[in-house]
């Protein structure tokens, strides 16, 4: 059993408090947010990785938490059935683009303070098509929901270096480097971004 699990304020029978206990560890935090999260109980889940990452927000277990963060747990979505359906059409989208489209955009529809389909819908389009401007918004409107969502701050960065706007690229990569320093996609871009610059 760990501290976790033997924590006096935590409920029996496997499941996790109702309530986020104040006197755990940034790795304990971080424990308890994946356990919240299995438990389907993303609001909790999402505060106990925040305290995470606030005891040290330059500890690994920070990281960790931001990285879980981005990857399972929106920042305002509690809805876990849209979640999996999210994955759901994230898995059909290479070979049916098309229509993953006009499902990400049906999802934005109804529930338009979801981060996740935005970046994934501008990510397709400009594979598909190059539209600079549409997927610019796209990712305005995920990054004005969740400023901190590091994929839309990279998938931002490669728009800008699309766009010739290099600047902007290191604005945005700078900021996602802040938050998620350990991503292997933001240190490729930063890489085309350094030939880019050797070739001006």
């Amino acid at each position: 059993m760990t501290r976790i699990e033997a924590h006096e304020d935590f409920a029996m029978f496997g499941e996790p408090p109702d309530v986020v206990p104040d006197d755990l560890s940034a790795d304990e935090y971080f424990e308890l947010g994946d356990w919240y999260h299995k438990s389907k109980k993303l609001e909790l889940a999402r505060e106990a990785l925040h305290r995470s990452i606030a005891l040290d927000s330059s500890a690994p277990s920070a990281q960790r938490a931001r990285n879980y963060l981005d990857q399972n747990i929106p920042s305002k979505l509690s809805c876990t059935d849209t979640i999996l359906k999210f994955h759901g059409i994230a898995m059909s989208a290479f070979s049916s683009p098309g229509r993953a489209e006009k499902q990400w955009q049906e999802m934005i529809d109804e529930h338009p303070d979801f981060e996740w389909p935005y970046r994934s819908l501008a990510e397709s389009i400009l594979r598909r098509t190059g539209d600079l401007d549409r997927a610019k918004a796209l990712l305005e409107k995920a990054l004005e929901i969740s400023p901190e969502y590091v994929p839309a701050l990279i998938s931002m960065a490669g728009l800008w270096i699309a766009d010739m706007e290099y600047d902007q690229a290191r604005r945005c990569l700078a900021k996602a480097r802040d938050l998620s320093n350990d991503n292997e996609n933001i240190a490729e871009i930063q890489r085309s971004l350094e030939i880019l610059n050797t070739l001006r």
